[in-house]
């Protein structure tokens, strides 16, 4: 009894100097989020001030209403989520189409999935002057469809690669139960594969979004101001002179919603998606 009760303490006390640690650790990582946040709501003279206030002292919305009615948030705002919403949505529907193929028919062999994936291994520096040349032949500069073709250029077969593994993990004894059946393939996908797989498109289509959402040197380059995302507008409230430390912490606190939404509704589907296709037997 009293090897069972020291070793209950021993083990109260490592779990309780672990939790200690992860709370740390999570405090010292949501420390610039909670900046940020706070540096919204500041006034002026409150951002700039010293010794530095933790807390607000006075709250205003006037960061906020700037940067949406003076600079262009909300355009931004509604440029980086329609370009992102339609790269994902594409990137799914005709990522799950190659990737089953891939899966089921080995299209190109056993290495065709690979060279999918390699110009992921290029620096996209390396792909902007060839973009330019042929988006301003086309008259695709400061268009959405310009930012949507480049950013389907890299997501898209990162999207097929990751689905082609998720796939390629469902029995092939579904497929023929249903074709015995008299399903198509199209049925196939749509009836069994894809509500198999659900998870891992929920957490590929997660990751698309945010590489849409994140991504600045195509749409810092490709643009001219017809469309600006918001990674794009970020940057124009640094000027020469000045700082607009409210309005910058007012659009990335509004640019990082997206991402919390997100990760609130499909945690579960990226936990399960990303681990789906990581044994190999």
């Amino acid at each position: 009894m009293e090897l069972a009760s020291k070793k209950r303490k021993r083990m109260g006390k490592t779990t309780f100097i672990c939790s200690s640690l992860l709370v740390l650790a999570a405090l010292f990582y949501l420390s610039p989020f909670y900046w940020m946040i706070s540096t919204a709501f500041k006034v002026q003279e409150d951002i700039i001030s010293s010794p530095v206030h933790l807390v607000p002292p006075r709250l205003t919305l006037f960061h906020m209403l700037n940067v949406f009615t003076e600079y262009g948030g909300l355009k931004s705002l509604l440029d980086s989520l329609i370009i992102a919403s339609i790269v994902t949505a594409i990137c799914i529907i005709v990522g799950s189409f190659a990737a089953y193929s891939l899966a089921r028919f080995r299209t190109g062999g056993k290495n065709l999935a690979f060279w999918i994936l390699s110009n992921r291994m290029l620096p996209p520096m390396a792909f902007v002057l060839p973009f330019f040349i042929l988006f301003k032949n086309w008259g695709l500069i400061d268009t959405h469809r310009g930012l949507i073709l480049a950013y389907l250029t890299f997501d898209l077969p990162f999207a097929t690669w990751i689905l082609r593994s998720f796939f390629y993990k469902i029995p092939t004894e579904l497929d023929e139960s249903a074709m015995i059946d008299g399903a198509s393939y199209i049925t196939i996908l749509f009836r069994i594969i894809i509500p198999l797989a659900g998870p891992g498109i929920a957490a590929t289509a997660v990751l698309c979004f945010v590489f849409s959402w994140n991504e600045f040197l195509f749409a810092f380059l490709l643009t001219r101001g017809g469309v600006r995302t918001i990674p794009v507008l970020i940057p124009m409230l640094y000027g020469g002179h000045d700082i607009l430390y409210g309005e910058v912490s007012a659009i990335s606190m509004v640019a990082t919603i997206p991402m919390i939404v997100l990760v609130i509704f499909f945690h579960r589907y990226l936990v399960t998606g990303l681990s789906l296709g990581a044994v190999k037997e």
